[in-house]
């Protein structure tokens, strides 16, 4: 798994209160519930500070943002 991967599991984990090992990187997070509408924006906020990554809206709005796997890719192709 990659370290894109493996932080935003982290950050789903430690919101949710469960364990990392169950966190499928391919579902929909939503739809799992692991995070809402509100909680999406506010995950991309601290990925940016924390990972230091500048997402804009056109990054977010053009690509589906509904699991790890796809919030994932959008980063590395930010960073290459």
């Amino acid at each position: 798994m990659d370290s894109y991967k493996k932080y935003m599991v982290k950050k789903l984990a430690e919101r949710n209160h469960i364990s990392q090992n169950i966190i499928d990187t391919s579902v929909d997070i939503f739809e799992k519930g692991y995070i809402d509408s509100i909680g999406i924006f506010l995950l991309l906020a601290e990925i940016e500070v924390d990972l230091e990554i500048d997402l804009s809206f056109e990054d977010i709005s053009a690509l589906p943002i509904y699991s790890i796997d796809c919030i994932s890719s959008v980063m590395e192709k930010k960073c290459q």
